[in-house]
């Protein structure tokens, strides 16, 4: 994958959108799960389903939506987004705990997880294994602080992009050549 040194302005949400989009918030849903929710065996209401309760998730925490206002989020009835609930659950994808009295908490570490397989089984082009926090927490600050000049960078890309072109080439004629 080519990259270059971009400010963290320049891919703000609301430089994308709008500031009055952004006003109202945003949901962060892995491009892994859109681009592949059906090779999970996931379809299309359960995505749905699985947005509507990122939308609730704040922070690590499992999210305790209610079922009308999930229902109510995607477009279903109250009956419908139980039986929604009912198949993410039984499939494994989220782990839906009743609270008497209370909301439903919902958990979907073994989304993650089974994410996380995928992932791991389609690592962008020249990785072997997927970054560590410690890589992952590296890479950012690189991005981030930019005390080298302009120049230092270009000269720092040109031998990366024509390692990666001929790398990205000889990976895919031996995928395409099974």
């Amino acid at each position: 994958m080519i990259t270059q040194e971009h400010s963290n302005e320049e891919y703000s949400f609301a430089k994308k959108w709008s500031p009055a989009i952004a006003a109202h918030g945003h949901t962060a849903i892995p491009n892994l799960l859109l681009r592949r929710y059906l090779d999970m065996g996931i379809t299309s209401p359960e995505l749905r389903m699985i947005i509507a309760l990122e939308t609730y998730r704040w922070d690590d925490k499992e999210p305790f939506p209610s079922v009308k206002s999930l229902s109510k989020l995607t477009g279903v009835s109250s009956r419908q987004g139980r039986l929604i609930l009912t198949s993410l659950h039984n499939k494994g994808l989220i782990i839906r705990t009743e609270h008497v009295g209370g909301t439903n908490t919902y958990n979907y570490d073994r989304l993650i997880y089974k994410l996380d397989q995928l992932a791991t089984s389609s690592l962008p082009l020249g990785r072997k294994e997927p970054p560590s926090q410690e890589e992952t927490r590296l890479e950012r600050r690189m991005k981030t602080s930019s005390k080298e000049d302009a120049s230092q960078q270009d000269t720092k890309l040109k031998p990366n992009i024509n390692t990666g072109l001929e790398n990205a080439w000889e990976i895919a004629k031996q995928r395409y050549a099974k």
